[in-house]
C-alpha cells in the first residue's frame, strides 16, 4: 500500500516521469469546468502504461516502508465478492433479490432487479444499470477483453 500527500507524489511525476506529469496537470487544470470531460477523453489514453514502483519508487529517495497488519484484501474482480459477502448454502454470493434452483458456486449481483437462475454452476452475472454481463467465473480475469473492445469501438460511456 502507498500512502502520501498529493504534493508530494506530483512533485515525484515532475521529476522522474515529467512526461505524464504535464499530462496529469493538464487534466487536473481541467477539472470542474465545462471542458473536464473533453480533456479528459483526449488526455487520458495519451498517458503512458508505466509502474510507480518501476517510475518513482525505485527512484525516490524520501521513502519510509511501514510494516504493518491491515486485514485487507484485494477484491479486485467480481468472483472474489465472497470476501466481502460470503457465500450461501449452494456457495453462491448473493447481492440480489434472487431465486436459484439448482446453482451452485456463482456471483449473482443485481441491485434493482430479481435474478431467477436455473441449472448453473461458476458463473458470474452482473447487472448495472447500463449492461448485463454473464461469464465463466474461471474466465472472470477476460472480462478486461471486453472492456478493450468496447473502447475500440469507441463505447466510453459504458465503461
Amino acid at each position: 500500500m502507498f500512502v502520501w500527500k498529493a504534493s508530494v507524489i506530483l512533485e515525484s511525476y515532475k521529476k522522474f516521469i515529467p512526461d505524464v506529469y504535464e499530462l496529469l496537470v493538464r487534466i487536473g487544470d481541467a477539472m470542474n469546468t465545462p471542458d473536464e470531460r473533453r480533456v479528459l477523453e483526449e488526455l487520458y489514453p495519451l498517458i503512458r502504461s508505466v509502474s510507480i514502483d518501476y517510475a518513482i519508487m525505485e527512484k525516490s529517495k524520501n521513502i519510509l516502508v511501514v510494516p504493518g497488519e491491515f486485514g485487507w484484501s484485494d477484491v479486485g474482480s467480481w468472483d472474489m465478492l465472497s470476501a466481502l459477502y460470503g457465500e450461501d448454502a449452494s456457495g453462491n454470493v448473493v447481492v440480489s433479490d434472487f431465486v436459484g434452483e439448482d446453482t451452485h458456486d456463482s456471483v449473482i449481483y443485481a441491485k434493482k432487479k430479481l435474478v431467477a437462475t436455473v441449472g448453473l454452476k461458476n458463473v458470474i452475472i452482473v447487472d448495472t444499470p447500463d449492461a448485463l454481463l454473464v461469464c465463466d467465473k474461471k474466465r472472470a480475469q477476460e472480462v478486461k477483453k471486453i472492456v478493450e473492445d468496447l473502447r475500440a469501438q469507441g463505447r466510453e460511456e459504458l465503461l
